[in-house]
């Protein structure tokens, strides 16, 4: 197995294991009293701002559009539209039921889309930095 066939099959199963572990720690505390405040105001902000930034950028490259296999490593696409759909669902049922559960739901939502952020923008720093460009 190489490097882009072990991204393909560990990235998504990582993504999905800290929604889970975000849903399961919501959960738990979903007995306590919600105090609505400036964060029931900022958090969906940013979530909707860093999900329709992840849709215009997959949007932009024609990724939405792609069809895609399981051993394809371009999965990582796939799952990250899946899981900025997610954030913004979670964001309307906010909206709209104002609970403990979801209010703790999208601050561990958004735990995980800010480490998206940073490892995506590493990744094109990195190619950025190390690009030389060749003639064929």
């Amino acid at each position: 197995m190489d490097f882009d066939e072990t991204l393909a099959v560990g990235v998504p199963a990582l993504i999905a294991l800290m929604v889970v572990t975000a849903a399961v720690h919501a959960w738990r505390g979903r007995h306590a009293q919600f105090h609505p405040g400036w964060r029931s105001v900022i958090a969906p902000l940013i979530h909707l701002l860093l999900a329709g930034t992840a849709y215009w950028n997959l949007a932009k490259a024609g990724w939405l559009t792609a069809t895609y296999h399981w051993n394809d490593p371009d999965d990582i696409n796939l799952v990250l539209a899946l899981f900025e759909g997610l954030c913004a669902l979670a964001v309307f049922a906010f909206a709209a039921f104002r609970t403990t559960f979801l209010s703790k739901l999208l601050n561990g939502l958004l735990v995980i889309q800010l480490i998206l952020a940073v490892s995506i923008f590493a990744l094109v720093m990195y190619v950025v930095l190390t690009w030389k460009p060749r003639m064929i």
